[in-house]
């Protein structure tokens, strides 16, 4: 699912520019493309954009990054265009750029593709004087993502080198794509082979999580909101202070205390209850509950003044319940998504019942669900027999090349209802089941658990901290350059 861009973030990838999904998910969306490549204008090959150590870039290569990184952000979020004022039918240059008021959409891209090639280079020439080779799974990626780009040409009925410049602009060949696509899978591997030797002792782990608890600590709490009592003539204020004032005897007298200002009938002492809170520095809520020392009944009043859309100031009676690291484990499945989709007309309008009620086809890829999984369970019903089914039959296009593969995920990355079969008490490995969702229906493999989610954050924490002085140490050798006027031949 597409989340909206966060205004906050000055960059689209981070902390490693994601080069082997830009490669993969281009050749996806070439329709988007072809909408906003400029179709006019001829790069020089000479002309060098950038410098990363002795490694020239030419105008060319930076244009095609350029609409890598243009492509691959409106992919993600065209649902969002128009809200953060990103409009593919007139020039970046002349639009302003939802994340810095400062500059252009034009200019934030070029940016992003600075930074991106920067990095790209950076891993390659350090790979190239290492003597790395690409790995044998790029390989094949490799070959993916080419025989991808030649469908696509077909599908458009286009020559591929036509198709190419649609895309990345003029004078790009295949040969020049390849030579890209490989400079990016290189270093990609070699990213990984730096981060998967980065390893940590449990006590550096253990010290540094007790260094930063707050980063990776959760907090549970009951929340409030005190309502002006008007039979007994209190303002919010006024309810939220005796609140306060009549809980001083845990949590459980915090709960007869807001039960008093609700209906004894129907209330629920879980409505108020927030889980799972990690710290955030700007609210007020946040800082009081990860304060140490805090303890379990401690009782606060928060104000928050009167807003432009809140007319009066509001006051929140906050409990705190407990504190502590995330505990619970990672996990790893594959799966394979039947997509439940409208039924539809041949003028595409949706086909709806008697009682007008949109029809899919929901029964007929239930039935397919089951029957492939009864087909699995009747072989070898292995894993291994499990992800050899997946590229013929899911339609989830983010797992569907990698067998359906996801890998130490943890309980906030899922829909809930996998969530809640991934993590139920007694599931084990080899555990294979149909799960329904808003999306249709998956045959979910449960392969096993992994580190505890703390952890596992500790050692990402520690890998980003230490990849980023290692950068900092490549930029130190492979010096980088920039040429401004290079920039007229690129968008």
């Amino acid at each position: 699912m597409s989340k909206t861009p966060n205004k906050n973030n000055d960059t689209i990838w981070s902390p490693m520019v994601k080069i082997a999904a830009l490669v993969c998910a281009l050749v996806l969306i070439a329709s988007i493309a072809l909408a906003v490549v400029a179709k006019t204008g001829v790069f020089r090959r000479n002309t060098v954009v950038m410098t990363v150590g002795d490694s020239e870039i030419s105008a060319l290569e930076f244009n095609h990054g350029y609409y890598s990184a243009l492509n691959d952000f409106y992919s993600q979020y065209y649902y969002y265009a128009s809200m953060i004022g990103f409009d593919t039918s007139t020039s970046l240059k002349s639009q302003t750029c939802y994340f810095d008021s400062s500059m252009s959409w034009y200019e934030y891209f070029v940016n992003q593709t600075k930074i991106q090639l920067e990095e790209v280079y950076l891993l390659y020439n350090k790979a190239m004087d290492s003597g790395f080779e690409m790995t044998e799974e790029s390989k094949k990626n490799f070959d993916e993502s080419i025989s991808a780009i030649e469908k696509a040409a077909e599908d458009a009925d286009m020559k591929v080198n036509e198709y190419l410049r649609s895309v990345y602009g003029p004078n790009i060949t295949m040969d020049d794509y390849k030579e890209f696509v490989t400079r990016r899978l290189i270093s990609a591997d070699y990213y990984e082979q730096y981060m998967d030797g980065l390893e940590y002792a449990d006590d550096k782990i253990e010290a540094y999580y007790k260094e930063h608890t707050s980063q990776f600590d959760i907090v549970d709490y009951y929340e409030y909101k005190a309502k002006a009592d008007t039979t007994n003539n209190k303002s919010a204020e006024e309810v939220a202070n005796a609140i306060k004032d009549a809980a001083n005897a845990g949590v459980d007298s915090f709960i007869e205390a807001i039960k008093a200002y609700e209906n004894a009938d129907t209330f629920k002492a879980e409505t108020y209850l927030k889980e799972d809170a990690t710290y955030n520095e700007d609210d007020d809520t946040s800082k009081w509950l990860f304060e140490d020392g805090r303890k379990n009944g401690d009782v606060t009043v928060i104000k928050t003044k009167a807003t432009s859309a809140s007319s009066s100031d509001t006051f929140t009676v906050i409990c705190f319940v407990e504190r502590g690291r995330e505990t619970y484990q990672l996990a790893t499945m594959r799966h394979i998504l039947f997509t439940v989709e409208e039924l539809t007309d041949d003028n595409g309008n949706s086909i709806k019942n008697d009682d007008g009620e949109i029809q899919t086809d929901d029964a007929e890829k239930k039935a397919a669900a089951e029957k492939l999984l009864k087909e699995w369970k009747d072989g070898e019903a292995t894993e291994k027999s499990f992800g050899a089914l997946v590229k013929d039959n899911s339609d989830d296009e983010g797992s569907v090349n990698n067998e359906g593969l996801y890998e130490d995920f943890d309980k906030n990355t899922m829909v809930s209802e996998i969530t809640d079969w991934i993590w139920a008490e007694g599931r084990k490995t080899g555990d294979c089941e149909i799960v329904k969702t808003s999306y249709g229906y998956h045959i979910v493999y449960f392969i096993g658990y992994g580190d505890e989610k703390w952890n596992a954050d500790v050692v990402s924490t520690l890998k980003g901290e230490d990849y980023e002085a290692y950068l900092k140490d490549l930029r130190e050798t492979y010096k980088m350059s920039f040429n401004d006027k290079g920039l007229s031949q690129v968008g």
